[in-house]
């Protein structure tokens, strides 16, 4: 029997996917130089910061905090 996921759960990988891809499409744009720059790096600076709040709060609330060096093998 699969285990059931919760909703936000779902919801949240579903926000950070979108995040990702939206950060993809602006970068690709920043590189052909389409639209205004300043717009783009702006919005580049919000996924920045979404990104990285997201990771702190995970690292924080996470039960086993590991770095990849101190993986156990």
């Amino acid at each position: 029997m699969a285990k059931q996921q919760r909703p936000w759960l779902i919801a949240y990988h579903v926000g950070v996917t979108v995040l990702t891809l939206w950060s993809v499409v602006n970068v690709t744009l920043m590189f052909l130089k389409w639209g205004d720059y300043a717009t783009e790096f702006a919005i580049a600076n919000g996924l920045l910061v979404v990104f990285a709040v997201d990771y702190l709060f995970r690292f924080i609330v996470t039960k086993n905090p590991q770095f990849s060096s101190q993986v156990q093998r």
